[in-house]
């Protein structure tokens, strides 16, 4: 397949970025047989939309892809600059992020510490063990990282010093200054690069990527569903329409959220990553507000990492008309939101729907209690 050339104004195009996926644009397919099923439901709305799918799970040959990758070609560009020869990041024991990190440091000759809090996430009861040693687990291990998770003792240090409490950043601190005594340049990578100074060019990145298929396609996406957790995809994403805006319409953005936070902090820090990336492309970091992105808290199972009877519902039922996967951390939600939004008309007179599949796969054998 022939390389795809995004085409980004400056200072944008002068941002440097390391190679880490795939040299053509992320591929957009119909859900033909998903919005067949839809508009035969008892009860259907009037109208319902072209539902569409854009492959971020398939972004990259590094460890299974999804979203991360994208963001981490900026970040790796960074590391490489500054001549790390670690790279150490935090998480829950089932991240994605920590996944995608240890394969993109594999692939520039970088060692990985994780320091993951165990803490975070709610699988079920059946489904525990199974979270503790399989999925992300097996595969970071496989790729050989070093697995450093933080320890009760960690999070007494971290509430003790007023913050808000991360385990896993202390367990991260006294990893890298192991890292630093033995004579290595540790570099930190927090949790999915979200608050990373750079985690959100490579979704307004993506914007352009998007903006350049539908061009293909002959028209433009009325609305775009993710799955939004730390918030620089969705954040990044913002930044790149609002940067185009004299060449597109105004569209929908709409996260779902995959975690139980208060819908308001999830705002917060997706506008933080926006404006963040707004000033590094060269727009007013208040060109940026919450009216550039919706976010819908009503799909995210009761909890980050909890698979209830929706999201499972959601998952079997775009394999079984699509035959595609999706997990029950992020996309699964994610789908949940989608269904839920048809379902009840939200999206009025919209033709044409796209659904980002942000990958998460790899965690499905975390989960063995779906079937």
């Amino acid at each position: 397949m022939a390389a795809f050339n995004v085409r980004l104004p400056r200072p944008f195009a002068d941002i440097p970025r390391a190679a880490l996926m795939y040299p053509h644009a992320t591929p957009i397919e119909p859900l033909k047989n998903l919005t067949a099923h839809l508009k035969a439901e008892p009860n259907a709305p009037r109208s319902l939309p072209e539902i569409w799918i854009k492959h971020e799970d398939t972004n990259s040959a590094l460890a299974y892809g999804g979203n991360k990758v994208r963001k981490l070609e900026y970040v790796l560009a960074d590391a490489i600059a500054k001549k790390a020869t670690h790279l150490v990041t935090v998480g829950g024991v089932q991240s994605n992020s920590q996944r995608q990190v240890v394969a993109a440091g594999n692939r520039y000759g970088m060692k990985t510490v994780l320091t993951p809090d165990p803490q975070i996430g709610n699988p079920s009861l059946a489904d525990r063990a199974a979270y503790d040693s399989a999925g992300n687990v097996q595969i970071a291990s496989v790729l050989g990282a070093e697995w450093k998770p933080s320890t009760p003792a960690d999070k007494q240090e971290a509430n003790a010093e007023g913050g808000d409490g991360l385990a896993y950043e202390v367990a991260a601190k006294r990893e890298m200054q192991k890292i630093r005594a033995a004579g290595g340049t540790p570099y930190f990578i927090p949790s999915g690069a979200s608050l990373h100074a750079l985690g959100g060019l490579g979704f307004a990145r993506w914007a352009y990527e998007l903006r350049e298929q539908e061009k293909e396609l002959g028209f433009q996406f009325d609305a775009i569903i993710v799955s939004t957790a730390s918030g620089s995809t969705l954040g990044g994403m913002a930044t790149g329409f609002r940067l185009l805006r004299q060449e597109t319409p105004r569209r929908r953005l709409i996260g779902i959220q995959a975690t139980s936070c208060d819908i308001k902090e999830t705002s917060r820090v997706v506008l933080a990553s926006a404006r963040n990336t707004s000033k590094l492309v060269g727009l007013p970091e208040d060109d940026i507000t919450e009216d550039d992105y919706e976010l819908e808290g009503r799909f995210n199972g009761g909890a980050y990492g909890h698979l209830n009877e929706e999201t499972s519902a959601a998952i079997k039922l775009l394999a079984s008309t699509e035959g595609i996967l999706t997990d029950p951390v992020y996309t699964g939600k994610a789908v949940a939101g989608l269904l839920g939004l048809a379902r009840e008309g939200s999206f009025g007179d919209a033709k044409n729907v796209l659904f980002v599949h942000t990958g998460g796969t790899p965690a499905l054998s975390a989960y063995p209690s779906l079937q």
